[in-house]
């Protein structure tokens, strides 16, 4: 499970060049979002994520997965780059955009 703290009050970001280590063991990549405390939020998250291979050609994500502060993607590979947008849900209802 890869980290990421917040980058100002309710917004969080970050590119991450996927490893076979980040893949759990049936190949999902899971992300936490985390204050500066390192505690998760108390608010739901809206997230965008974008993925594409070493060729720089998008990638197909299986299933993207928004669960608080947690978000799961499936369809990565080692070498993928992955970006990932999250800031404070304006409804308070979790939305995954892929």
């Amino acid at each position: 499970m890869k980290l990421v703290k917040l980058t100002n009050g309710v917004s969080f970001g970050t590119k991450l060049t996927v490893t076979a280590d980040d893949l759990d063991s049936d190949g999902k990549l899971t992300v936490k979002f985390v204050g500066a405390s390192e505690n998760e939020p108390s608010y739901d998250l809206a997230v965008v994520v974008n993925a594409f291979n070493a060729s720089n050609a998008p990638v197909t994500l299986t299933t993207v997965e928004v669960a608080k502060s947690t978000v799961t993607i499936d369809g990565l590979s080692a070498t993928d780059v992955v970006h990932i947008i999250a800031q404070r849900s304006a409804d308070g209802e979790d939305v995954v955009l892929a």
